[in-house]
């Protein structure tokens, strides 16, 4: 289906260009003719058409008294407005080319994930809200805002350059569409990866050891959803064959362990670990709280785990 998509002329800011990235990566590029001009009259009607940041209509927040404001008390933009009503479509498609089929609570999980992380600090900033209570204040914080504003064709003898400007809008739109697409594939990917721990989780052998048929970002979510795991066994990234067992933390931001790995294990390598523990496949274990581990093969892991698992903790 081909769509019109019309915001305004001359400078442009995050906004107007986050909400044509949004819309360019739903209904695809090829299929999307952008148009930006203040001339708008022959296409209020058409319903192939979506007008916004125009100073009008239903995504458009200049109009007095603005156009809603979140719970949370910041307020709509063009933005956040094309997120609305686009943003879940975008997230289910974009799952599903990535081969994930998302459930309606996983599309709003993501929906909101996104708004809180981009979205509204886009419509934060157009609507002239600046971030306060930095810890360093005199640090400045580049954001996509300010990015996106660098990339205007203002020079201070010749204005602004229609023809430049255009372009360097598509470059824009270019740079928030890979932004706003790699964290929402980032977001399915844990959706997916989340439930495929919770599947391992449920059928794990062990209590505590759980082991992976395939490295998946697990920290958090085994950190947050599971105080019986210890362990967690998954195939060497470096080393065809080899094994990795990290030890789960307390908590995301520690790096405490739930239960360490007997401290005459840190820093050993292939010449002292197979001594110290008796297990001929040992080959690493961390230098400075232990808390990887590794084995030629998961027969040895599984071994290293064991012993781990019956040694009292006395670090």
């Amino acid at each position: 289906m081909k769509k019109t998509l019309i915001t305004h002329n001359s400078v442009f800011h995050a906004d107007e260009v986050m909400a044509t990235a949004i819309l360019s990566c739903l209904y695809d590029r090829s299929n999307v003719t952008i148009l930006r001009t203040n001339k708008v009259d022959k296409y209020v009607n058409d319903e192939n058409t979506i007008i916004y940041d125009i100073g009008f209509g239903k995504y458009d927040h200049h109009q007095k008294g603005g156009n809603g404001v979140r719970k949370n008390g910041v307020p709509y933009a063009a933005c956040g407005l094309i997120w609305n009503d686009f943003g879940k479509d975008l997230i289910a498609k974009t799952a599903s080319n990535m081969g994930i089929e998302l459930t309606y609570e996983e599309v709003n999980k993501i929906f909101g994930i996104i708004d809180t992380l981009i979205i509204q600090g886009i419509d934060a900033n157009d609507n002239g809200y600046r971030a306060k209570n930095y810890v360093k204040p005199e640090v400045n914080h580049y954001n996509i805002s300010n990015i996106v504003f660098s990339l205007n064709a203002i020079s201070y003898d010749g204005g602004v350059t229609s023809s430049q400007q255009d372009f360097n809008f598509i470059s824009a739109v270019d740079i928030c569409s890979k932004i706003l697409i790699a964290n929402i594939r980032k977001y399915a990917d844990t959706v997916a990866a989340e439930k495929h721990l919770q599947k391992l989780i449920d059928s794990r052998e062990h209590k505590r050891i759980l082991v992976l048929d395939k490295y998946v970002p697990w920290i958090k979510y085994v950190v947050e959803n599971n105080d019986d795991i210890w362990y967690v066994v998954f195939p060497s990234a470096r080393n065809a064959g080899e094994y990795n067992m990290q030890t789960v933390q307390i908590s995301v931001d520690s790096f405490d362990q739930r239960h360490p790995v007997p401290k005459e294990w840190w820093g050993g390598n292939t010449d002292t670990l197979p001594e110290i523990t008796g297990v001929q496949g040992a080959t690493f274990c961390h230098q400075s709280n232990g808390f990887l581990t590794a084995a030629r093969g998961l027969e040895d892991m599984m071994k290293l785990a064991s012993l781990a698992v019956e040694e009292k903790v006395h670090v």
